[in-house]
């Protein structure tokens, strides 16, 4: 709800809130996250196909896209160390509330 509220992803809000208060890794949190993200999309879609309004286009044009990320973000997490991790979310963390204050 905050995120729809503020614009942007849940992410931002899930993996503090899954770190802080339910004592996940930070690479827990994130893949968490991910999956989170993979079944509100997948939800999305389908609505949008029972609806009759998918707009294949860019499915297409995103979609390899998706793939790559998904798959060069998983394999570059294993190999990043947790503190080195939650230090980049916090940068991310500190841009974003820079970029939604301006």
């Amino acid at each position: 709800m905050v995120s729809g509220l503020l614009g942007v992803g849940g992410g931002i809000v899930k993996v503090p809130v899954m770190r802080l208060l339910m004592g996940l890794s930070m690479h827990e949190a994130v893949a968490t996250s991910s999956f989170m993200i993979l079944m509100t999309s997948t939800a999305g879609a389908l609505s949008h196909v029972a609806l009759g309004s998918p707009d294949m286009v860019a499915a297409l044009a995103t979609a390899p896209a998706a793939v790559l990320g998904a798959q060069l973000g998983s394999r570059l997490s294993v190999r990043v160390r947790g503190g080195r991790l939650s230090r980049a979310f916090s940068v991310l963390l500190a841009a974003t509330a820079v970029r939604m204050a301006l």
